[in-house]
């Protein structure tokens, strides 16, 4: 630990941090059924939920959005027998296959098959009575999540170069958000690549700060030079306290603080200051970044949400 500076202390808070809040060092697979398959909405939410089920009890982050990896399922009629009694009965022999791969490339990793028998008084309620009977515990059901979580890895592990480049191309355009939400999205469970991408980003992070640091400070310097009074302070005041400490221009920070203090100070008998957690507030700070950075800009990037059903590609799975 004593090596670690404060500094990649404070990124590893950060990127712990945006795991908690989503997920993110998790591997993420979309529970996903296409239009192809033709089953009643009611029936499709009950396959989705087992699907969903067996991804969370397998470790793996169930995430119907921002995911190329997705876990689907084809439904093959084997059989269907109608019992002419009062009420008429349905029953169906259904062969449940299940797939697992890129849903981008439309690369299949593995696929499981279940047969079931569904008996109700209706098609649609005899499907779901079979798809509440899929055994989702089995050893073989977690061998074939374990295969395309391994598939999974050796794709990140293999593209891992791209990513970094592709967040260092967002970093050159100051796009810094946008590239610490890449490196971070790789899951822990690629250890090579992840660590490769946490040591990035304490690069881009401070890349993040330094610029962000020059321009608040010219930024609180313009509005205290705009308005030399108390309401001036106190405006310049409130824009100094949002520059991390860690950044380069933070001793610029403090000698205008100081500087408008002093002028305060001789202009106006009430007493002005403000001061920046330096020591303390490391945490909160990390806590803070990672919200912004990772949960904030998640949720205001709509065009995050790059794959869905639309984008899918299915072609020869089954």
């Amino acid at each position: 630990m004593k090596n670690l500076s404060i500094f990649s202390i404070f990124v590893l808070c950060l990127a712990n941090l945006f795991a908690q809040q989503s997920g993110a060092q998790r591997i993420q697979i979309a529970p996903y059924i296409s239009s192809n398959v033709k089953i009643s909405n009611d029936a499709k939410s009950v396959l989705l939920n087992k699907m969903d089920v067996a991804l969370t009890n397998n470790g793996i982050s169930a995430n119907p959005f921002n995911s190329r990896f997705i876990l689907t399922a084809n439904v093959v009629v084997l059989s269907k027998n109608v019992v002419a009694s009062a009420p008429v009965m349905y029953s169906y022999e259904l062969e449940v296959t299940f797939y697992l791969g890129d849903g981008v490339s439309g690369t299949k990793y593995c696929n499981l098959s279940r047969t079931v028998i569904g008996v109700s008084t209706s098609d649609a309620r005899a499907y779901i009575e079979a798809f509440k009977k899929i055994s989702i515990s089995g050893n073989d059901f977690s061998n074939f999540i374990d295969l395309g979580k391994k598939k999974i890895i050796d794709y990140y592990n293999n593209m891992c170069n791209t990513i970094i480049n592709e967040s260092r191309m967002l970093t050159t355009r100051n796009e810094f958000s946008a590239a610490i939400y890449k490196l971070l999205s790789v899951p822990d469970a690629c250890t090579e690549c992840y660590e490769k991408c946490i040591a990035e980003v304490s690069i881009v992070y401070r890349k993040k700060i330094n610029l962000e640091c020059q321009q608040l400070l010219n930024e609180a310097n313009n509005t205290w030079m705009s308005n030399i009074s108390y309401e001036g302070a106190k405006n310049a005041g409130i824009i100094l306290n949002k520059i991390d400490p860690n950044a380069n221009c933070f001793g610029g920070a403090q000698k205008l603080r100081d500087e408008i203090k002093l002028r305060i100070s001789k202009i106006d008998a009430r007493e002005w200051d403000m001061r920046w957690e330096t020591e303390v507030g490391l945490q909160r700070d990390a806590i803070k970044a990672a919200r912004d950075i990772a949960v904030a800009y998640a949720e205001n990037q709509p065009d995050l949400i790059i794959y869905s059903s639309t984008s899918y590609n299915l072609i020869g799975w089954w």
